[in-house]
């Protein structure tokens, strides 16, 4: 099981989380006396829109997202994992309630004498001389690996926190993804634990999605496109009928009554769509990653659904090739 703490997020904060635990999730444990399921047991994640370089305490506004935190989860009433809004105010304030909550609830569940079920701790750009201090001493005392993200903090949280064990590749986060970042988390653990983990396998529950499903999910895009071209067909006829073009905006409608744009709607926006659903049913674990992607390898696929569908599929594979 896993503690993980955070000062601020420039990702969302619930995908995140999700891909952090869907990753530990897929370590097993080797000892069958052991529980075999690994995953998020608390958590405490404050994003801020503001930048971490220039970001005022005292000014910008945070959300303080928590994992087992909560009167629904003291009265164990919540069994799923659910990441929920716990807190919004000032960063200041913020802070002071991770504080308040990491000295009630996660010291003592890391500090517990007779079993303990936090097994390590994962830290995103936190604060280790001051907020997250308490958690941080605790996994010191405790021994328990921690890796993460945010190279300066946890330099940081290394000479602060005498004998706390760093482990994995725990740098900054440029060019990474929600993907790649929980992959890494969840790597750096099971090695340090020896148990087993593919982040290749067991992706989706219930498989990968058929074509007949891809395409289901793009009918909503087909009939729309379909009644806008309708739409412009009828108003573009109605308006040169009527004798509407005048001298300032002549060229536009001539351009319009010529179909230039209902064409675009037709010949490239459905290979877009085809090809943008097509990789992120495929490969959905790779998000704007894999719709970045998508969009700009569907200019290929101009008039033809086949060929959005045949760009998606080869995006999914390329985008997990190269994360692999």
């Amino acid at each position: 099981m896993l503690s993980g703490t955070a000062t601020l997020g420039h990702t969302d904060p619930q995908d995140l989380l999700r891909a952090i635990n869907d990753e530990l999730e897929r370590i097993n444990s080797c000892d069958e006396n052991r529980r075999s399921e690994h995953g998020i047991l608390y958590a405490l994640f404050i994003s801020c829109d503001a930048s971490m370089d220039c970001v005022n305490e005292e000014r910008d506004i945070a959300t303080l997202w928590t994992v087992g935190i909560g009167e629904d989860c003291a009265k164990g009433l919540s069994k799923s994992f659910q990441v929920r809004p716990y807190y919004t105010g000032f960063l200041k304030a913020v802070n002071s309630k991770v504080k308040e909550l990491e000295e009630n609830i996660l010291v003592p569940a890391i500090m517990q004498e007779k079993f303990s079920l936090v097994k390590g701790m994962i830290c995103i750009s936190c604060d280790p001389k001051c907020v997250n201090f308490s958690s941080l001493s605790a996994a010191a005392k405790q021994h328990l690996p921690v890796t993460g993200s945010g190279g300066t903090s946890l330099s940081a949280a290394a000479t602060t926190h005498e004998g706390l064990s760093i482990v994995g590749n725990a740098g900054g986060s440029v060019a990474t993804t929600t993907y790649t970042r929980a992959v890494s988390y969840a790597y750096a653990l099971s090695t340090v634990w020896k148990e087993p983990y593919s982040p290749f396998k067991g992706g989706q529950k219930n498989g990968k999605p058929k074509i007949g499903s891809i395409l289901d999910a793009c009918l909503p895009s087909f009939l729309a496109v379909c009644v806008s071209c309708k739409v412009l067909e009828f108003i573009l006829q109605t308006s040169s009928t009527a004798g509407e073009i005048d001298s300032h905006g002549g060229d536009l409608v001539k351009s319009l009554t010529n179909y230039q744009f209902i064409q675009q709607l037709r010949y490239q926006a459905l290979p877009s769509v085809c090809s943008v659903v097509a990789a992120t049913s495929l490969a959905p674990e790779h998000g704007s990653t894999a719709v970045m992607a998508a969009t700009v390898a569907s200019i290929s696929s101009w008039g033809s659904i086949l060929a959005g569908l045949f760009v998606g599929w080869l995006v999914s594979l390329l985008v997990s090739f190269n994360i692999g």
